[in-house]
């Protein structure tokens, strides 16, 4: 700023007439050189603060864009994060002040703390489903290998599907393929599968399959599933699981269930029934037993596990043993009305006759084979003959 000034007065000087030195007049060329030096420094300088004020200001606008994003993005994780907390299960369900949020991937949670609803909304959120029909004792139950392991009995069977070609255009009532049962001559010609192995005494099983007919019906049918069961020391016996009244229009769901006082040699699940000339459609064969726990529960508390439970000669193969009249009169029969009615399982059953009373019937002591707090299940195959419908009561 000197120099500068010293310029000024330089100048007015020189303004003012009076002659200068030659010394005095290369000073002063060199105070103006160095004067316009100073200046041009002075107005880059001005410059740069001018572009560094700029870019201040463009940063701080980058900055406020940068923080309007984060709220942007926290606030819609917050929603999300809200969203999916809503989702979990109650007994998922964490409190903030009790324990730090972590997210990670979805892992299965501890079986004991959930429950079957809880378990089912878990699957939903991550995606899965739970497992079905985990106790299924049927393999191909849905005939998605084809026949493998099932066997038409005395029939011919095939897969029918989408891809194969479907029967008159019937579709599976489960989306896939099912089984067609033709060229059947007798009303017991069916499909079969051996279960030997896969039951066990004192165990529940509960029956359930998709059935459908197709023929020449004026009218419904019963479809029937069956056991037949192979014993090493008696006659072959038959077991009645489940059956259900079917006809060409749709396709039903058949149940029913079973539990067997003791283990044959062998033990053949089958599904019969529609008459002669009548094609039987299956789909989904499902024979499912009770969970591990309950299973252990119901040996435990089994009357007994001997080879015919509490009652002796339930099906009649040594004649009248162990069973009387209770007022009248019992007949062991093979069949009757000439062969017309047959007995369902074994090869025997007893009428009772002669009665007067409708407490008349037929009777076994079974005292001294009964325990205390123990549940007892009850099953008899029953007819009435000589009326068209009657009430038949098992009674102690």
């Amino acid at each position: 700023m000197r120099r500068w000034a010293s310029s000024l007065v330089l100048k007015g000087r020189k303004s003012s007439g009076k002659a200068h030195s030659q010394p005095e007049a290369q000073e002063a060329s060199h105070s103006m050189a160095e004067s316009q030096r100073n200046d041009q420094h002075t107005d880059g300088y001005e410059l740069m603060l001018k572009a560094m004020e700029c870019n201040t200001t463009r940063l701080e606008a980058l900055e406020q864009r940068i923080s309007a994003l984060e709220k942007i993005i926290n606030g819609r994780f917050d929603a999300l994060l809200e969203f999916l907390i809503e989702r979990i299960p109650e007994s998922l369900k964490l409190s903030a002040s009790s324990a730090p949020l972590e997210i990670a991937s979805p892992q299965e949670p501890d079986e004991k703390m959930l429950t079957q609803e809880s378990k089912s909304k878990f699957h939903d959120m991550i995606g899965e489903q739970p497992t079905s029909h985990a106790n299924n004792i049927i393999s191909n139950h849905d005939f998605s290998r084809g026949l493998d392991t099932w066997h038409p009995n005395s029939c011919h069977a095939y897969v029918a599907s989408r891809d194969s070609g479907l029967l008159k255009g019937i579709t599976a009532n489960s989306g896939g393929c099912y089984a067609v049962v033709t060229r059947r001559t007798q009303i017991w010609q069916g499909l079969e599968q051996d279960i030997t192995g896969k039951v066990s005494v004192c165990s529940t099983y509960t029956v359930s399959a998709f059935v459908r007919v197709c023929g020449n019906l004026q009218q419904s049918t019963r479809v029937q599933a069956t056991l037949k069961l192979e014993h090493a020391d008696s006659p072959t016996s038959y077991l009645s699981v489940g059956s259900a009244s079917v006809s060409e229009e749709c396709w039903v769901k058949l149940e029913g269930s079973f539990s067997l006082p003791n283990l044959p040699k062998r033990v053949v699940f089958y599904l019969e029934g529609p008459p002669p000339g009548v094609d039987l459609l299956i789909d989904s064969v499902i024979v499912s037993s009770s969970s591990m726990t309950q299973i252990e529960d119901v040996k435990e508390r089994c009357a007994s596990e001997e080879d015919e439970g509490i009652l002796k000669n339930p099906h009649f193969e040594s004649g009248l043993n162990h069973w009387s009249g209770r007022g009248c009169k019992l007949v062991l029969h093979d069949s009757l009305e000439h062969r017309q009615v047959l007995p369902l399982n074994g090869n025997f059953f007893v009428s009772a006759t002669y009665r007067s009373q409708t407490w008349n019937g037929i009777q076994q002591d079974i005292t001294g084979k009964v325990k205390r707090k123990v549940a007892y299940e009850v099953t008899a195959v029953v007819r009435v003959y000589g009326a068209a419908n009657a009430d038949v009561h098992a009674t102690l």
